[in-house]
């Protein structure tokens, strides 16, 4: 990539190690609440740990059955 400052370069840094903290720390609670993550346009421009964090995500979240979903819906009832 083509960056004009170190200083772009260390802000898109950060945004994407946001991305890679967000999605660990968020992925074992969409996966319990019935959540798909999935992604749009072209994840092999995002840095190598963002597109491996990613991918274990999307792993992670894509087989649910319908046994699992109405539990993360029962539980998310008895939390309100």
């Amino acid at each position: 990539m083509d960056w004009k400052g170190e200083e772009e370069k260390e802000e898109v840094d950060g945004l994407m190690n946001l991305l890679v903290q967000s999605i660990s720390n968020e992925v074992e609670e969409l996966n319990n609440n019935g959540v798909r993550m999935l992604s749009i346009g072209d994840d092999s421009q995002l840095p190598i740990d963002a597109q491996e964090e990613l991918e274990s995500a999307k792993k992670r979240t894509e087989k649910k059955t319908e046994r699992e979903k109405k539990k993360g819906k029962k539980k998310r009832e008895r939390e309100k």
